[in-house]
Formats: structure tokens, sequence, C-alpha cells
């Protein structure tokens, strides 16, 4: 029967596995009584899933202490969410730290920016800048030449 189902491609053929599969079950279904329980029930019609707890209550097996109570549950969850951004916290905060190492060195003037790896002042390339325009000094890490090119235009 399968087969059958899985090569119908056209509106045609499913209804035709309908019909067939309607008349194999016909049998079964005249068998059957109509009372049946919800354990037994046959293949040939909708059935629910009905999970084992919902079964053993019904039957009244379960105990009240077993029962969930939705006060409960909602506690629960509540706990759940908790914890659940208590991990997110720790992993971030982690996270921060690891981040927080120190990369680069940062600069002398401003704790900011990261400092140039080749500037003599050990600065950041706005306040070398700043500094080299001010006093009038050369940084060949940042290629700055103030100094020089106030000599160069004074000869």
């Amino acid at each position: 029967m399968r087969p059958m189902l899985a090569k119908a491609y056209t509106l045609d053929a499913i209804s035709a596995f309908c019909r067939e599969l309607k008349e194999m079950s016909l049998p079964d279904v005249s068998e059957s009584t109509s009372d049946v329980s919800h354990d037994s029930v046959p293949y040939y019609r909708c059935q629910p899933r009905f999970r084992p707890e919902t079964v053993r209550l019904l039957s009244g097996q379960m105990l009240p202490q077993e029962i969930r109570s939705p006060v409960k549950a909602v506690v629960d969850d509540e706990e759940r969410f908790r914890v659940r951004k208590d991990k997110r916290v720790l992993k971030q905060k982690k996270f921060e730290e690891r981040r927080g190492q120190n990369r680069y060195t940062f600069c002398t003037e401003c704790f900011c920016n990261p400092k140039g790896s080749k500037c003599e002042q050990n600065r950041c390339r706005a306040c070398c800048k700043k500094c080299s325009a001010v006093n009038e000094l050369d940084c060949k890490g940042h290629g700055f030449y103030f100094k020089a090119r106030r000599e160069k235009a004074s000869e």
C-alpha cells in the first residue's frame, strides 16, 4: 500500500488509493463493536496520543502529590528562566573577561584608543597629531613631520 501512495502524483491516483484502503478496512469495521475504550482504539480510527501520566490520572493510579499543579508549574518555569538567565550572564562575564585582556596597549593621554605600535610618544593617532602639532614634534610611526616641514620651509 505504501508504494502505491508514494507513486500517486495525481488526485485521481490518491482517490483510488483511498477507495482501495476503505475496501480493505471494511471487514474490520463491520466486526468491531461501537463501544471502544481509549486503550484499544482500532487502527482505522483517528487516535489521540495519550501520555502515560494522563492515562494513570484517568485510571486513578496517580497519587495526589504526583499531580503537578499550575501554580507549581509557573514557579518551576520562573526558576528555569532564572537559571537560564544566570547562565547567560555568567557566559557574558566570561566573554567580557576574555575580551578585557589587554590585546592592545592604550594611549598614555586619553586611555581609550590603542596606541600606535611604532609611535615614539606612546599615543594614539589623534592624541599624537594634536601633541605633535602643538609642540612641533615628528612621529615616524604615524607619519607626522611637523618639525621637519618647518625646518625645510625655513631653509
